[in-house]
């Protein structure tokens, strides 16, 4: 094998690696599972922010806005309104829907023990 890694065309020499130190270690990223982004997307619905509203600054969360924005016919955006809603609504429904299968699951390790004494 030559001294120099690379010939003076800029090919490498037989037997040499242009990246002698090799791949640089990589951490895995972390998965988000459906319920952690059902998670995210009930805390930012429920994220709370300054209106005005009949003259008066008030505190709503972003999916109360929405909501009085479809039930007034206010809102030029009632799409995006409605799509708002609906997003949290389904991931509400999924995370009460997983939370009771998580509790069906549990009760019925409970009768199992019970029954084995």
């Amino acid at each position: 094998m030559s001294e120099e890694p690379r010939r003076k065309n800029g090919q490498f020499a037989p037997g040499r690696s242009g990246n002698a130190e090799g791949a640089r270690v990589r951490r895995p990223r972390a998965r988000l599972t459906g319920a952690d982004i059902d998670h995210m997307i009930l805390d930012v619905a429920a994220t709370k922010t300054k209106v005005r509203r009949e003259g008066k600054e008030t505190e709503m969360t972003l999916l109360e806005i929405n909501l009085r924005s479809l039930a007034t016919g206010g809102s030029s955006r009632r799409l995006s309104a409605r799509d708002t809603v609906d997003l949290a609504r389904t991931a509400a429904e999924r995370l009460d829907l997983l939370d009771w299968r998580e509790a069906r699951a549990a009760e019925e390790e409970r009768r199992k023990a019970a029954r084995k004494w």
